[in-house]
């Protein structure tokens, strides 16, 4: 794993080294308009420059933060970008994660005492949660169960631990995604 930091952050550093190769050089040919618009795009990269810290950040932030739609929105920009491009063998792990960030959303709301949010998403999801069965049954019922923390089957998400956890294995799984894109030919 240490390889894959290192990698990670070797890719983050020429990334930052090819942005400022493109100024120097639209300055040069004097594409000012260019320049602007070029950092405008940068101001408004939802990739982060491919730093699966702050991708991960924004990401467990949205989730603790209460933004649903936000949260919603930009993990099927995440997936489509990068996550819908992999094997298929990553499918399950992508839907995993998903699943994990949608439930730290629900723990986080009811933590915060905003019972609302659970709500709001059982009544946009919940049908679709209800047909998918399984571990998702007893979630439907979180808003309506006093101290779900002291209950078996939600326990374990209200440990920080389980966030902890989540943060380091959704950090990992993004740092080994980038590195297998391909790349533009300027970076190679």
């Amino acid at each position: 794993m240490g390889d894959q930091v290192l990698h990670a952050k070797a890719g983050i550093e020429s990334i930052e080294y090819i942005d400022d190769l493109v100024r120097e050089y639209l300055l040069f040919r004097g594409c000012d308009d260019t320049l602007k618009a070029f950092e405008g795009d940068l101001a408004r990269d939802r990739d982060w420059g491919f730093d699966a810290g702050r991708i991960v950040g924004e990401l467990l932030g949205m989730a603790t933060g209460l933004r649903t739609g936000e949260l919603l929105e930009y993990w099927q920009y995440l997936t489509g970008r990068f996550f819908g491009h992999l094997s298929p063998k990553y499918h399950r792990t992508v839907r995993m994660f998903e699943k994990r960030l949608v439930r730290l959303l629900l723990v986080s709301a009811v933590r915060q005492e905003q019972r609302a949010v659970v709500r709001e998403y059982m009544a946009a999801h919940g049908r679709a949660l209800a047909q998918q069965g399984g571990d998702w049954i007893p979630w439907l019922a979180l808003e309506y169960i006093d101290r779900p923390q002291d209950r078996p089957e939600f326990e374990a998400y209200f440990a920080a631990e389980w966030l902890a956890s989540l943060q380091a294995a959704l950090t990992d799984f993004v740092q080994t995604v980038f590195p297998a894109m391909a790349v533009p030919r300027i970076m190679l």
